[in-house]
């Protein structure tokens, strides 16, 4: 059923959704590499979920720390958001992330783009990767590795 419905996605010129091609397990725990961006957005990674209730739903996943400078310089307020993100889907690769535990309304809604997810049936292995579009200009690069 999905194969058809991706078929006629393509057909009417559609895009594919970027989902894994088998449907992993609906919970997994994994990690966040770090990431830096040169002082102005980064995360030291560490531990991480991924929740997707079905197929075609949104996701839920957990960060540790992204740590976010609101301006271009070091100097300038910088804020910390972490937890359970919503990473809603608005196109097959991107949308916008709500973190829920943000005190920052700057960063509780952020765009994010290049989404790609691949599964590996058999090691039971989910790589997420994406990019989130902070209003400064930042661009943190995000990959993430779950297992069952």
């Amino acid at each position: 059923m999905r194969i058809a419905l991706i078929a006629a996605l393509v057909a009417a010129g559609i895009a594919a959704p970027a989902y894994a091609t088998k449907i992993p397990p609906q919970f997994l725990a994994g990690t966040i590499a770090a990431s830096n961006t040169g002082g102005i957005c980064w995360t030291d990674g560490g531990a991480t979920n991924f929740r997707r209730p079905n197929p075609t739903s949104d996701v839920l996943m957990t960060f540790g720390d992204i740590n976010y400078n609101a301006g271009s310089l070091q100097s300038d307020p910088s804020f910390v958001v972490n937890g359970q993100a919503d990473i809603a889907f608005t196109n097959p690769t991107a949308g916008n992330i709500f973190f829920s535990n943000s005190l920052y309304e700057s960063v509780t809604d952020v765009p994010f783009s290049n989404y790609v997810e691949t599964y590996d049936a058999v090691n039971a292995k989910l790589t997420v990767s994406f990019d989130i579009n902070f209003a400064n200009g930042c661009t943190l690069p995000i990959s993430a590795t779950f297992y069952k």
